[in-house]
């Protein structure tokens, strides 16, 4: 339920805390709810989210089967908008760039003998409990910035110029 709540609140759907409250009205797997009141509800705005997000939804449960896990993650972004949402939203252009990451990655899995979006799920699940951090993807005008690290992360003379700042001070000992 939680990551379908996430997928439901965030700006692709636009659902709000009060509309998954009405939704998911008693107990059950949100999911479930979303089917019962696709059917049982008829109230306007909510009903046609839920029905937008059903259909998008099945949609691609059957694009799954023939699609590899980098097309059918580019139709998601393609059909839902996603680059365009992402790109809006604060910090948009190193979020599209973690977009462009994770497909990426997917596409680096196919090369694998793994196949199929479960086993890329599993896979991606197990770098997370392995947490095998991969940081953040590089934006575009990554070379074309000021970057501040510690002397030990900046890794020695990759840089054309490097400016320590506070030399005169005494080094903690």
């Amino acid at each position: 339920d939680i990551p379908l709540a996430q997928v439901l609140l965030s700006p692709v759907f636009g659902f709000s805390n009060d509309e998954l409250a009405r939704i998911k009205g008693h107990s059950g797997r949100l999911y479930d709810m979303l089917n019962r009141y696709e059917k049982q509800a008829d109230d306007g705005d909510l009903l046609e989210k839920v029905i937008r997000f059903l259909e998008l939804y099945r949609y691609f449960r059957q694009r799954k089967r023939y699609l590899a896990v980098s097309e059918l993650i580019q139709e998601i972004y393609r059909e839902t908008g996603l680059y365009n949402i992402i790109a809006a939203l604060p910090a948009g252009e190193q979020r599209v760039a973690n977009l462009e990451y994770l497909l990426r990655q997917a596409q680096n899995y196919a090369a694998t003998s793994y196949h199929g979006l479960f086993q890329f799920i599993r896979y991606v699940e197990k770098l997370n409990d392995n947490e095998v951090d991969f940081g953040e993807a590089a934006t575009a005008d990554a070379g074309n910035a000021v970057k501040i690290m510690t002397i030990h992360k900046s890794k020695g003379l990759e840089f054309p110029v490097v400016l320590i700042p506070a030399c005169g001070k005494q080094f903690n000992q």
